[in-house]
């Protein structure tokens, strides 16, 4: 935004719990625009799906698109991978702002300056 006075940040943080079977992800975002800020924070619950000694794998289903997260921890490279999908097709009866909302799961979008 042009000439606009605007900062955001985004912090994220994943752990997991071999006994439970589940992987937590929590996430805060805060955004500042002039002397103003919002701060939301999240936090999403995901089912291990396997957990073996190169990798974990965990998923959750979830939202009116029914979207599937994935989060892949590659215990070799010692990354994080978020993968999103849909996990059925888009209900036709959703109004047409959702469906069109749906259409964009697993896009990475980039709104240039």
């Amino acid at each position: 935004m042009k000439g606009s006075n605007w900062a955001s940040q985004l912090r994220k943080t994943e752990s997991c719990n071999r006994s439970e079977a589940l992987c937590d992800e929590d996430e805060a975002n805060i955004a500042v625009m002039g002397n103003t800020f919002t701060l939301s924070a999240d936090r999403l619950e995901y089912r291990v799906e396997r957990w073996t000694d190169k990798e974990i794998v965990a998923a959750n289903v979830g939202g009116i698109c029914r979207v599937r997260n994935v989060l892949k921890f590659d215990l070799v490279q010692k990354k994080v991978y978020s993968m999103q999908a849909l996990s059925e097709p888009i209900d036709e009866k959703l109004p047409k702002m959702s469906k069109d909302a749906c259409k964009l799961v697993g896009m990475n979008i980039f709104i240039p300056p």
